[in-house]
Formats: structure tokens, C-alpha cells, sequence
């Protein structure tokens, strides 16, 4: 049966939307959803306009690792959170880079995507 997007009877879709430090949409971020009970693991990846969904999720503790590519193309973690999702409900969880940054929870790879646009539009 394909997926349709819409939650089966006590499970949820977990969705949001992820920034960058700019506030723009951060597309082609992964993130990895692991059910600490379980131990099922499913990802999924932001859209064009920083957008994902995932249908399916079961109620249960959740550890969340979102991971974008640094300028060599390798997929670096940098966000880490936990979050408990309860059975049958869709919440939505949003990931703004500008605010964990001033807070001081990410890794470099936001200022190295940056400057690997910058050189990239620079050499054009």
C-alpha cells in the first residue's frame, strides 16, 4: 500500500521545516530519526524550501540528528536533539540554525557551506 502522507491508526507524521543561520530555507539537510526503544531508524531529507515529512512514526522517544555536507560533499552532523512523540498525533518540528547558533549548539558546517557558496558564486 503506498504511503499517502496521512498517519495510520496510532501512528503520526513528523514534519517541519529547518533554516539556516539566515533564516532561508536549508535544503538537502538529512535527518535521522531513531526510536530509542526500537531502534528503527528512517530518514528522511529537507526539500527546496527546507521542508520534510515522514509518515509512519510510531509514539515513543526519539533521537534526531540532522546532517548537511561540508564543502568537501561529506555529510557532517550538526544538530543532535532528543524528542517524544506521542502515538497517533503529527507534531511539527521545526529547526531554526540562527537560533541553536546564537545558543551555541552547532557544529561548523553552517560557516562551511557558507563559504563554499561564496566560492562557488565567486567563480562563476
Amino acid at each position: 500500500m503506498p504511503d499517502t502522507g496521512r498517519p495510520r491508526a496510532g501512528f503520526g507524521v513528523l514534519s517541519g521545516n529547518v533554516s539556516d543561520t539566515a533564516g532561508k530555507p536549508y535544503p538537502d539537510v538529512t535527518l535521522t530519526i531513531t526510536n530509542n526503544e526500537t531502534n528503527k531508524v528512517s530518514e528522511v531529507k529537507t526539500d527546496a524550501k527546507g521542508h520534510y515529512s515522514l509518515a509512519g512514526v510510531a509514539g515513543g522517544a526519539y533521537n534526531i540528528d540532522l546532517k548537511a555536507k561540508d564543502k568537501d560533499g561529506k555529510e557532517q552532523l550538526i544538530y543532535q536533539t532528543g524528542v517524544k512523540i506521542t502515538a497517533g498525533t503529527s507534531p511539527i518540528f521545526d529547526v531554526n540554525m540562527k537560533e541553536l547558533s546564537e545558543q551555541g549548539k552547532l557544529a561548523n558546517v553552517e560557516a562551511e557551506r557558507k563559504r563554499a557558496e561564496a566560492k562557488r558564486s565567486f567563480s562563476r
